[in-house]
């Protein structure tokens, strides 16, 4: 699958702590004991490489602002070239990280080892970012950012925050996907659109979510306390997704699916609840489409949506339980 996007994108998605994974298939996983990989695969991932990915699957024009280390930087501009990704990243000194995913292939589960990240900013910080936040809204062409992934060591924890402000004094629409402190000051600048998953909402209230009732109280108080202007997402794995306006909250129901990995699949439903918006899509059928988006990176591995041919069916398919 090669698109080709020549037309000016209006999405860009912040890439600060982008990563090669690799991706090692195991028959089973037992942590403590000897393995013998049944299969290897490196190639360009991050949070944000990944929402990229997905979007130019399906079609939609879109750019990578952040930065990327020049040692190890092949296999991006590999992925950008086959899927037609427009490239705004800052290339600076260094190796990109590597992160390591574990594959079980008996049971669908993933373990991820994420490097924290070593890349260097000789002209300091605060011109790096600065550098990316126009890369981003080159042109005045943007209307949806999309803030992604971890912060890089060294950088201040509301990079994202500081980020979404100066966005949205641009008329930019904005989408987080961080944790723990990066989402907290996020939350504060009050993005279009937030999606963290159980965990990180646990850690954000500061208190276990077991139930999926849990997680809706904790959901509905974030909403109303304005911490969005449009949409909160939450995903619930295996559980699903609840997704979440200032009046109504849907709980998505999972799929039956064959599992390949879970790798990338809150990635894919975040390029999915923008591909909705950009449709203008009620908040059901915004549920029904990020999740089949979701569901269909579950199945294929790799960055992307894989076969985007079985999303309409996929999308018929998800069924909505009002909350």
């Amino acid at each position: 699958m090669s698109p080709s996007h020549p037309q000016a994108p209006e999405i860009v998605c912040i890439a600060l702590n982008p990563a090669i994974d690799q991706t090692v298939e195991l028959e089973q996983f037992t942590p403590g004991q000897l393995h013998r990989a049944r299969a290897v695969k490196q190639e360009a991932g991050g949070k944000a490489i990944n929402v990229a990915a997905c979007l130019a699957d399906a079609g939609i024009p879109v750019a990578v602002a952040g930065r990327l280390g020049r040692e190890n930087a092949e296999d991006f501009r590999q992925l950008f070239d086959a899927k037609g990704i427009h490239d705004r990243l800052c290339y600076v000194a260094g190796h990109t990280r590597i992160n390591t995913k574990l594959v079980d292939l008996s049971s669908g589960t993933t373990t991820e080892i994420n490097l924290p990240g070593s890349l260097s900013d000789p002209e300091g910080i605060p011109v790096t970012a600065a550098r990316i936040l126009r890369r981003a809204i080159a042109g005045d062409l943007t209307r949806w950012a999309i803030a992604s992934g971890s912060v890089p060591p060294g950088w201040a924890e509301d990079i994202y925050a500081t980020g979404i402000h100066h966005l949205k004094r641009r008329g930019v629409m904005t989408v987080l996907d961080a944790s723990g402190a990066a989402l907290r000051a996020g939350l504060d600048a009050q993005p279009t659109i937030a999606k963290p998953n159980r965990e990180e909402l646990a850690e954000l209230v500061g208190r276990p979510l077991g139930s999926v009732a849990e997680v809706v109280e904790a959901a509905r108080a974030l909403v109303a306390a304005g911490k969005v202007e449009r949409l909160l997402c939450v995903s619930l794995g295996h559980e699903g997704a609840l997704f979440l306006d200032q009046a109504r909250c849907i709980h998505a129901l999972p799929l039956p699916l064959s599992v390949r990995s879970t790798v990338g699949a809150g990635d894919a439903m975040v390029a999915g609840i923008v591909a909705a918006q950009l449709q203008k899509l009620d908040l059901d059928d915004c549920a029904r489409v990020a999740s089949a988006w979701s569901a269909a990176h579950l199945v294929h591995q790799g960055p992307g949506l894989g076969a985007i041919e079985t999303l309409e069916a996929l999308i018929a398919s998800v069924h909505l339980a009002e909350l």
